[in-house]
């Protein structure tokens, strides 16, 4: 099969699920791009710069002022992207060695990379799956770190869930919204190519990253024929947590396979023989 047939759904939230498509466009994939939601930043600007003030003032001599936390936490690459600012106009290069930074996995780190966070200030992330808080402290406490205040930045759920696997160990946790992600309209144009993918049995490779993607899908397919239906049920779909995993079974997709987070992951996955597989079309 060429190239130019390997076909991969990207459900990712707007704006980041661009970047990836065309870094997988620059790969030889062809990339279709289907996202239900975007990432909405602006409500939450002002708190965002007020913590990154106080961070980026920690790194200054004269400044004298200590913002209280040891770690900074970043859950996804979206955290990333909103701690930046809206316009992206601050990057991470004043990030002050004083104060670490923790991920939840590769991908995180990566986008912290590229938005300039300096080589010499030390980076945790959780050595094996599943990639989430109690990993993460796990991770904190093999490496030592003396963890007495930590600010985790996210979206706007989970944080009551963060504090509960830190609190416990006496460190107190701070949680920052920096961004939510909004349902919105799907691309038509994207629907109708993906209906005739389906409708012509093309093999293509879904990636899902939220849980509420099945059944989104499932109701852009309410009105295809049965057969359509059927046949995107039977493509292979990544994701990279088992609530994910298991509400893609639940919505009756059957060919999930669960990856770790990151660009690498992703491209080890896509470079597998996904496309080659058999499909279990009912």
């Amino acid at each position: 099969m060429t190239s130019s047939a390997r076909v991969v759904l990207l459900t990712q939230p707007a704006p980041r699920v661009t970047t990836i498509a065309v870094g997988l466009s620059r790969q030889g994939y062809d990339p279709l791009v289907l996202p239900f939601s975007i990432l909405e930043i602006a409500p939450f600007a002002d708190a965002v710069a007020v913590a990154r003030s106080h961070i980026f003032r920690a790194g200054d001599p004269f400044a004298g002022e200590d913002p209280g936390w040891d770690v900074v936490v970043f859950v996804s690459p979206s955290a990333v992207l909103a701690f930046q600012g809206e316009a992206q106009s601050s990057d991470l290069s004043e990030w002050p060695d004083a104060i670490a930074v923790a991920t939840v996995g590769p991908g995180t780190f990566e986008a912290l990379t590229s938005a300039g966070l300096p080589p010499s200030v030390r980076c945790m992330a959780p050595k094996r799956a599943p990639w989430d808080a109690r990993s993460l402290l796990d991770s904190i406490r093999e490496e030592g770190v003396r963890a007495g205040r930590i600010l985790v930045v996210g979206g706007a759920t989970s944080g009551t869930d963060w504090a509960a696997e830190f609190q416990p160990m006496g460190i107190a946790c701070d949680w920052l919204t920096a961004y939510r992600n909004q349902r919105c309209e799907p691309d038509s144009g994207a629907i109708d190519r993906l209906n005739v993918l389906c409708s012509r049995r093309a093999a293509w490779v879904g990636v899902v990253t939220q849980s509420s993607t099945a059944e989104a899908l499932n109701r852009i397919a309410a009105d295809w024929p049965l057969t359509a239906q059927r046949w995107m049920h039977a493509q292979p779909f990544l994701t990279i947590h088992p609530r994910i995993e298991q509400s893609l079974i639940n919505a009756g997709f059957h060919s999930i396979q669960r990856i770790p987070p990151g660009a690498s992951a992703l491209d080890a996955a896509l470079s597998s023989d996904l496309w080659s597989i058999p499909r279990q079309y009912p």
